[in-house]
């Protein structure tokens, strides 16, 4: 792949569009305080009195007078239409860990197609933030300690066999797909969950109460490639 815009070592919090609490976006910066505007998301960092490191995107949505306070050096404008600012900004960024708030939680259509968007990126190691829930994609090899009793769901974008230890209703032996078997409202049974998927393609959902604890799991995972 050509240079990335963004390369660094730090976590990063990627901020979209997306309608996002104050409290949200300090949660992600806490653990990734590397900060990346994504277009229309350049808005509310600015309101919350911080300076992006580089803005992303087609900028349909960002104002001038927003880019216009910021170094010209740091705001990257990626003008093609096929693909949402968010792929944009995943395939432009390489960090041990992304953190992304603004990208759920807004018009359904696009909540979709960043959910594709983790799929298509799944050697990246990316957790989507809403008010109330984490979503990432479950990578090659997953042991994360949480809770006995806490909901984790799982979600299939492709058809997928994972095993499983640490779940209330164990994942194998089934064929996880779209229109058929689903995994939501499982429940931590262990101390530590264990998830070994057969290919990329099956996503986590867990309160955001396990956010910290997914971070660092994921750091230290195996990413499916």
């Amino acid at each position: 792949m050509a240079s990335r815009i963004v390369q660094t070592s730090e976590k990063v919090t990627l901020v979209g569009a997306g309608p996002v609490k104050t409290g949200t976006l300090k949660d992600a910066l806490t653990l990734a305080p590397y900060c990346v505007a994504v277009d229309g998301g350049t808005e509310l960092v600015q309101k919350c009195g911080i300076q992006p490191s580089f803005v992303i995107g087609d900028m349909d949505s960002a104002s001038g007078s927003e880019l216009s306070r910021l170094d010209p050096s740091r705001v990257h404008p990626i003008a093609e239409q096929e693909t949402t600012d968010f792929d944009k900004a995943l395939r432009n960024v390489s960090s041990p860990l992304i953190i992304g708030v603004g990208f759920t939680g807004g018009r359904i259509d696009h909540s979709l197609a960043n959910f594709s968007t983790l799929i298509k990126y799944a050697e990246s190691r990316v957790i989507l933030m809403s008010k109330h829930e984490i979503i990432f994609h479950i990578p090659r090899e997953l042991d994360l300690e949480l809770p006995v009793g806490l909901r984790f769901s799982v979600h299939p974008m492709v058809p997928v066999r994972a095993s499983s230890t640490g779940l209330e209703w164990p994942l194998d032996p089934h064929v996880f797909e779209p229109g058929g078997m689903l995994g939501v409202s499982n429940r931590v049974s262990a101390a530590t969950v264990h998830i070994k998927p057969d290919c990329p393609g099956l996503l986590a959902i867990l309160p955001r109460q396990a956010l910290a604890r997914a971070a660092e799991a994921l750091t230290c995972s195996r990413q499916i490639t």
